[in-house]
């Protein structure tokens, strides 16, 4: 039994009693205990990549980065995943090759089959530490390096064919070209450009003409089983089944639309709610940064260059950089860091020193070698001065879940077009972020203490298009030219409005333990509140860019509270409400909303209900509900309460009885709005009170118990 480095699951069994249990060839690659698939083959001549130095690398490379800080069980590995897309691959050729020899001709041999799957295993050889994290963020963004994972897996190709002893019966200097290219797939503008009759082959494992590919339905279900969110909508094995080829393009059965619609659905789900989820964004940037520093101690930005090189380089670099100043000098070639750490950069000569038994170490210290950068900014405690030092900080920060906090967001915008997107990334910096930010006296926010992040956000299609008008359908067996999903075929599924978005995002770039995190949170929420607002026109012009048929609300361009105290957004005040001073303003105010410490906290959820039912029904009696509030200009607080509230006019005691009745129908309906407002603010109660512990303020039964709590308002 052979087992991948890191590999919990996935057991690959070679042995041929086990293969003639299973039904399979006597050298076939048995795949076992597989947590989407179950146990399955793999033809033989996939062992020689399986075993080889690259592939297992990928066993120590993390599916989804980072997402484990937010969702404990995404720890697989492209290990696994590429395991499974060579499944995937194998099964759709094998099925076109079943079902349509006689129509595809010579196309379709044992040779084409053997490149697709292939392709399907080796197609995540060149991804870097963390996955996308390595690639995005890290070398194009921070960095400005171009760079590639397909065209390194490429190279990876070439060094599987020349120093991996892969044999030519396996894959020679021809069939790697041939693989590579299935691997990068072919962008719709250059298709016409492929040889005739041969262009489907190119949509196997990498579609960008319409998005449906076996490596997008691998890693769907296999990050959902991971992270827990639940099955997903999409039946891959009734997908593909009735794959058929048409036009030179894979088609699907018209019965499949909604099929194949919820593959667009959950990709969306899943960037929405895992991929980009705050957490995980925010552990992310603390990676980034922790890269930028260390890179410019060890120099690994130089292993991206050459296959030979870029084999070592992995997730276990983060833990070299953990463990960096504990390393003795040399190391033994046995060291699982030594091969990456012999093809890195030094520290200075005097970064070393000899300890008291004589061994010698790595010693970071202030004002000293090559990593003697100023420590300012790397986060709390401990550790080094210098570059290194403020890395290693930051990694262990995220290795024991203290990530960036996002303060607000502002969700969902419709994408508007490349100018708009253009003037929205120069309005929102750090800078400008922080320069709407004003003195209280407590903390004062500068561009270096914030990070901005907008998450990007589409169906599998850029530009907003609907991604299943590039799919093909086929209503029946005689049928002999695609056709594409019409409005018959899409009644009754649920589409969104706009296929493409943008969500804006704050961090604050300090610990939980610093003894200004609250404040500066609280401040950083209060300028982002007045940065929306004084960026209104922009953010509403998203929807009229995209077309849109409806004027947003206000909470629609209103960040909502995230992280931290809730004060500035439950209230609408200015800035950070702290202390006496928020005391005072809500005695002097009896119309503010309730505070959650006015709501029942002990009673059943239905019982709350009933209670706030109750007290909203006998303010609108007393005459007391507040009228329209679309002026209100405070600290957004309208952004959690827009269209929750209990507007309407006074039930005049001397009207008439159908008078009373429209009044009392037109409660009822405000009052199944209000019954939510309950369940926001009962979850935001232990927010409200930590902050008030952490800002030293009286907590709210120290308010004059005769202000009597009036309902919250709504705009219309």
């Amino acid at each position: 039994m052979e087992e991948a480095d890191g590999m919990d699951e996935t057991i690959i069994i070679t042995q041929e009693a086990n293969n003639a249990a299973h039904g399979a060839g006597p050298a076939a690659l048995l795949i076992q205990k597989d947590e989407v698939y179950g146990d399955f083959c793999l033809p033989p001549y996939c062992a020689a990549i399986v075993n080889s130095a690259p592939f297992r690398r990928l066993g120590r490379l993390k599916q989804l980065g980072l997402a484990h800080v937010a969702f404990p069980g995404a720890v697989h590995t492209r290990y696994q995943h590429s395991l499974g897309v060579a499944h995937l691959g194998h099964k759709v050729v094998r099925h076109l090759y079943d079902t349509q020899r006689g129509a595809l001709g010579d196309v379709l041999d044992e040779r084409a089959i053997r490149h697709i799957t292939l392709a399907g295993l080796c197609h995540d050889l060149g991804h870097g530490v963390c996955s996308h994290v390595f690639e995005r963020e890290f070398l194009r963004s921070a960095l400005g390096i171009k760079w590639d994972h397909e065209a390194m897996s490429l190279q990876m190709l070439d060094h599987l064919v020349a120093e991996c002893g892969v044999g030519e019966e396996v894959m020679d200097a021809e069939d790697a070209k041939q693989i590579g290219q299935y691997i990068q797939g072919v962008k719709p503008e250059t298709r016409a450009q492929l040889p005739e009759g041969k262009r489907f082959l190119y949509d196997i494992i990498s579609n960008d003409c319409n998005g449906i590919d076996v490596d997008r339905l691998d890693y769907l279900q296999r990050d959902a089983w991971h992270c827990g969110v639940g099955p997903l909508a999409v039946c891959t094995t009734s997908l593909l089944s009735g794959a058929k080829v048409l036009a030179d393009q894979l088609c699907y059965p018209a019965s499949q639309c909604g099929n194949v619609w919820s593959a667009f659905a959950e990709r969306g789900r899943m960037f929405r709610h895992v991929y980009t989820s705050e957490r995980t964004k925010g552990a992310e940037l603390m990676v980034v940064k922790a890269l930028v520093d260390a890179n410019g101690v060890l120099g690994f930005t130089r292993l991206v260059e050459r296959a030979e090189d870029f084999i070592h380089l992995d997730d276990t670099l983060l833990d070299l950089i953990l463990h960096y100043d504990c390393l003795p000098r040399p190391l033994p070639p046995a060291h699982p860091h030594a091969a990456l750490l012999s093809r890195l950069s030094e520290p200075a000569e005097d970064a070393w020193e000899e300890d008291g038994e004589g061994a010698v170490v790595a010693v970071w210290k202030p004002g000293r070698g090559r990593n003697s950068s100023s420590s300012s900014g790397g986060g709390a405690g401990g550790g080094g001065g210098g570059r290194l030092g403020r890395a290693r900080e930051l990694l262990e920060r995220v290795k024991a879940g203290d990530v960036y906090p996002c303060v607000g967001e502002v969700a969902q915008l419709p994408y508007g077009g490349k100018q708009w997107e253009a003037e929205l990334e120069k309005a929102f910096t750090e800078a400008n972020v922080a320069s709407y930010g004003n003195s209280n006296g407590v903390v004062q926010l500068t561009p270096d203490i914030l990070k901005v992040h907008i998450v990007k956000l589409d169906y599998g299609k850029k530009g907003g298009a609907n991604p299943i008008d590039g799919v093909g359908f086929y209503p029946d067996a005689r049928c002999t030219a695609p056709r594409r999903a019409d409005e018959a075929m899409l009644a009754g599924l649920q589409l969104p409005e706009y296929f493409e978005e943008r969500t804006l995002r704050v961090y604050v770039c300090t610990s939980s333990s610093s003894p200004s995190a609250a404040a500066l949170r609280a401040a950083a929420f209060a300028a982002f509140t007045r940065w929306c607002e004084a960026n209104r026109g922009l953010l509403l012009g998203a929807w009229g860019a995209a077309g849109g048929r409806q004027q947003p609300c206000r909470s629609r361009v209103m960040p909502r509270r995230l992280e931290g105290e809730v004060e500035a957004a439950l209230f609408g005040l200015p800035g950070i409400a702290c202390g006496a001073r928020q005391a005072a303003m809500l005695a002097a105010d009896p119309h503010q909303p309730p505070t959650p410490a006015m709501l029942p906290q002990q009673l059943p959820q239905q019982q709350q209900r009933q209670q706030y039912k109750r007290q909203c029904s006998s303010r609108h009696s007393a005459g007391r509900c507040g009228g329209d509030d679309s002026n209100n200009n405070g600290g957004g607080g309208d952004g959690c309460f827009a269209g929750a509230g209990a507007g309407g006019d006074d039930a005049s005691a001397g009207k008439g009885v159908e008078q009373e009745q429209e009044q009392r129908e037109e409660e009822e309906e405000e009052e199944e709005e209000e019954m939510d407002v309950i369940e926001l603010m009962t979850m935001m109660v232990g927010g409200v009170k930590r902050g008030r512990d952490e800002l030293g303020s009286p907590t709210a039964s120290s308010s004059p118990a005769s202000s009597p709590p009036a309902s919250p308002t709504r705009t219309r």
